[in-house]
């Protein structure tokens, strides 16, 4: 049987997002905003080096994918509090994915 190996480059990143009413609370302001970790694959190489794939808008908010949504505004407590993924995404970049 042949194998192949593939290299997936991605990025990884968090935004914010206001107004979602539909998640709002009741007497909770801070939930009709969502705080999102997200990733989105940048280019595909095979086992030789040769880039197969490449994404052609990577800045695009069709091309992110969501890691993690969580309710509550931007601010320097909710964004440290995601710095949980911090480890897993650098794993992630220097050993990468394997299925």
């Amino acid at each position: 049987s042949l194998t192949k190996s593939f290299q997936l480059n991605c990025k990884f990143g968090f935004d914010g997002s206001g107004g979602h009413w539909i998640y709002h609370q009741l007497k909770n302001d801070e939930t009709n905003n969502l705080i999102l970790a997200v990733m989105c694959p940048l280019e595909l190489k095979d086992n030789t080096g040769k880039i197969i794939w490449t994404q052609p808008s990577p800045n695009a908010t069709k091309k992110q994918r969501p890691i993690h949504l969580q309710t509550g505004k931007e601010s320097s407590e909710s964004l440290q509090s995601l710095a949980i993924f911090n480890n897993d995404i650098s794993r992630a970049k220097e050993e990468g994915f394997c299925s």
